[in-house]
């Protein structure tokens, strides 16, 4: 009896085991199937992000056809806009060229008629020029004649000066310049012009300043340049201030030239009273026939192309300009070069 009983409890719990096998199967088997539908979820997903990634590699390299064809397109376009320019800038020479001969041969015939004008007797009691005669009328209109070649040969200059810069055929003639000499011719041959305008200069440049690398003459042209701008725009017994200091490109900004590790400029500021520059203006204020109104009266307008050509050869020197203005209060252009580099005695000025 007791044998059999044990049999029947060893039968039970071997029945136990089976059931407990056949549930961790059971379980087994549904992880499985949870695998599966995960991974054939994750499969689709993958072939979902594959075909859009197919799409995206074909829509890029169409892409990169298309900007490859518009690449192709721009520097063609480059191209013709280079040879365009190219051309601009021969027409521009030749016409100056040509222009100025009969320009120049007109502003002589108008000078030496104003002489002959001046230096003949009046005749049948008529006085000199300037006294209603016709004799004076002729005079007047000889010299708007003489006024306008005047202006027209400015302008013929400017042309010149400005397409030999950009096509970089002027010849520049760099050598250690002390600023003072430059800044002080500019100021002597403004001299008589800004006198007639009833407008003064003040000049603050100190003789100890050490040489920028320029060409002269340019140099020269930029002040002067700078100086007939603020004259034009400058009220009748106003005055104008230049200055000249020693400055530096320093990491937070210009300073005052004393900064270890700065680079040393000679920075020339040019000060007028004049009416101002409206800021929507001064974006422009460098481009070529740039005009920001008209000058004060009495005083001849500009071709329109000096301060382009001002910033040209500023920035061939390896400067650059720029300027603050307030409407009603005036302007300040101020440009800076860099010192010379010393040079020994053997070396001669070059031309570049």
């Amino acid at each position: 009896m007791m044998g059999d009983d044990a049999r029947r409890n060893g039968g039970g719990g071997e029945a136990e085991t089976v059931e407990s096998l056949r549930e961790r199967l059971r379980r087994c088997e549904t992880e499985i199937e949870r695998g599966e539908r995960y991974l054939d979820q994750k499969e689709r997903v993958l072939a979902a992000n594959a075909r859009e990634l197919k799409t995206l590699a074909d829509d890029l390299r169409d892409a990169k056809a298309q900007l490859e064809i518009r690449t192709e397109e721009i520097e063609r376009t480059n191209m013709r806009l280079r040879e365009m320019d190219r051309m601009r800038l021969a027409f521009v020479a030749a016409a100056a060229h040509e222009l100025r001969t009969p320009i120049t041969s007109i502003l002589a015939f108008g000078r030496l008629m104003q002489r002959q004008l001046a230096a003949q007797p009046p005749s049948n009691g008529a006085r000199r020029p300037g006294s209603g005669s016709l004799r004076a009328e002729l005079y007047e209109q000889i010299s708007i004649v003489v006024q306008e070649s005047e202006r027209l040969a400015r302008l013929v200059t400017d042309m010149l000066d400005l397409a030999k810069i950009e096509s970089k055929r002027i010849e520049w003639r760099f050598a250690p310049v002390p600023p003072a000499q430059f800044i002080m011719l500019a100021v002597t041959a403004m001299a008589s012009v800004l006198e007639a305008w009833d407008v003064s200069v003040e000049a603050e440049v100190p003789d100890d300043l050490p040489s920028v690398r320029g060409d002269r003459d340019r140099l020269i042209q930029v002040v002067t340049n700078l100086l007939s701008n603020a004259g034009k725009f400058s009220r009748s017994g106003s005055r104008i201030r230049i200055v000249a200091r020693l400055a530096a490109l320093a990491p937070h900004g210009i300073s005052d030239g004393r900064d270890r590790g700065s680079m040393p400029f000679v920075l020339v500021s040019v000060h007028d009273s004049g009416r101002g520059i409206a800021p929507a203006d001064l974006g422009r204020i460098f481009e070529r026939f740039a005009r920001i109104g008209p000058p004060e009266q009495g005083r001849t307008d500009g071709s329109g192309l000096g301060l382009a050509i001002t910033k040209e050869i500023v920035e061939a020197h390896g400067g650059w300009i720029w300027v603050v203005s307030e409407v009603g209060k005036g302007s300040v252009f101020s440009f800076c070069l860099p010192v010379a580099e010393p040079e020994s005695p053997a070396e001669d000025e070059g031309v570049v």
